[in-house]
């Protein structure tokens, strides 16, 4: 097996953070904000810069962690010890830049996670193309539940932690290991989970084996445990010495049996090595999350935590932000999911579809011209079960304008959907929603964009309206 060390780790190893001026760029990333807060608690004096303010920036400010400048921040720079940079900004960013003339210490966001997961006596790693955010809040809730004082950095809100960042002691360190750009191979894991592996982000990966490489690459700087989704993922192509496989199927070493579901919960029986360990309870819905539930199971039972534990928390796991979590509920409902490959969005629909509805209405902001270019096809059908569908421009993040990756050219495409409509504004969508909406309708709004603002200022609407449908 191959273990990588990096040299720019040694620097950190041997010197604390405490008291240096530590510049992020990019702070409002749901990333580099928990960066940020880790940073702070071991010492560190937070500056930040963002192109745009939104609830991280608001919040870190509020709690007096960092100071930020919206837009360029060239004193920030210039009294840098240490800069870090997320790949989402754009590589002539000018804060960039100049840290870069000034001969500064410079770190992409990856680096520095790697940096910090030394500093940690077990690092749990959480991977895959789908499913990582909420797998990492499940585990660390689980490893809270269990009294292990877990330190944990979500990709997400965790709602039982309030917070993208738990802090605890230095015994756990729970992670999700992102794929984008080989972002994961600045970790070396005690454990890893890989939920999945897909083709995703053609802006790096060029096909399906390319992306599936990073992953057995990412498998052999794991020290200790493997754990897959043996449904998904052939055990032969890792060649771990110690790999623990989890899913629906029975020659799984562990899997779930007995599914039901019953008063809005989901309940099953959990196998371990032939042994029924008991029932899970979970308010978490559709077979995705089952597998989340699953992994998240088999890193706990690694670590040796008491199965009562176990049940409690996820009983008690309240879910994500923007994973299919309710923003409003009156004679209707609407929910806010992430999804942005058309496999999730598949799970999504599928899921949502067992739940007592009228009309199911979907609302899509596709994220980047080249993941919606490539998977064209993909993304055409992955919508089959909502009565309507509502496409908005796409969310171009550090993409400029591709033909045939456009939202207008996915709305051309789109199959088996009874209706389909494409807005350029806001006001459009909301003035159609008004009109549209009846009793015990679900609306979804689906993306990774910048779409949880859209969805949460016609929320603002509907509350201010006292919103009361005149066809409910």
């Amino acid at each position: 097996r191959t273990f990588v060390v990096y040299k720019s780790y040694k620097y950190f190893m041997d010197t604390d953070f405490k008291n240096k001026n530590i510049v992020f760029l990019g702070i409002g990333g749901i990333s580099m904000s928990a960066l940020a807060k880790l940073i702070f608690c071991f010492g560190g004096k937070i500056f930040g810069a963002d192109a745009s303010e939104n609830s991280q920036t608001i919040s870190l400010k509020k709690q007096k962690i960092a100071k930020i400048k919206i837009g360029n921040a060239p004193n920030f720079i210039k009294n840098a010890d240490l800069v870090i940079y997320t790949n989402a900004i754009n590589k002539n960013n000018t804060d960039l830049l100049l840290a870069k003339r000034l001969g500064k210490k410079i770190f992409e966001r990856a680096t520095l996670l790697g940096i910090l997961s030394c500093k940690f006596k077990n690092l749990i790693a959480v991977s895959g193309t789908h499913g990582k955010t909420t797998t990492t809040a499940l585990l660390g809730w689980i490893f809270e539940t269990a009294k292990l004082k877990p330190t944990v950095h979500i990709g997400g809100i965790s709602k039982n932690f309030g917070s993208n960042l738990k802090v605890g002691a230095k015994n756990y360190f729970i992670t999700e290991a992102c794929e984008y750009k080989k972002s994961f191979l600045q970790l070396n894991p005690t454990t890893t989970i890989i939920n999945n592996i897909e083709f995703d982000h053609p802006d790096f990966y060029k096909n399906f084996n390319q992306i599936q490489s990073a992953f057995i690459q990412f498998s052999k700087q794991t020290k200790s445990n493997l754990i897959i989704n043996g449904d998904a993922l052939n055990k032969k192509i890792f060649k771990h010495p110690n790999t623990l496989t989890f899913g629906f199927k029975k020659s799984n070493n562990i899997y779930a049996t007995k599914i039901k579901n019953e008063n809005e919960l989901t309940k099953f029986n959990i196998i371990y090595n032939h042994r029924n360990l008991g029932q899970i309870s979970t308010r978490l819905i559709g077979e995705h999350n089952i597998l989340n539930i699953l992994g998240a199971v088999s890193v706990a039972l690694t670590y040796k935590i008491n199965f009562v534990y176990i049940q409690q928390a996820i009983s008690t796991f309240q879910g994500t932000e923007r994973r299919f979590e309710k923003i409003y509920e009156k004679d209707f409902s609407m929910f806010l999911d992430y999804a942005h490959h058309p496999t999730e969005i598949e799970c999504l629909i599928k899921s949502v579809k067992t739940l007592k509805h009228n009309q199911l209405i979907g609302i899509f902001q596709p994220h980047t011209y080249s993941r919606t270019r490539e998977l064209l096809n993909e993304f055409s059908t992955c919508f089959n079960g909502v009565d309507k569908l509502f496409v908005l421009p796409t969310y171009s993040a550090r993409e400029k304008e591709i033909l045939g990756g456009r939202a207008i050219d996915l709305f051309y495409k789109i199959k088996n959907v009874k209706q389909t409509q494409y807005f350029s504004t806001n006001e459009a969508l909301f003035h159609t929603l008004d009109l549209g909406l009846q009793k015990n309708d679900i609306v979804l709004w689906i993306g990774a964009g910048n779409i949880e603002n859209i969805a949460h200022e016609y929320t603002k609407i509907l509350n201010n309206k006292n919103y009361f449908h005149k066809n409910s």
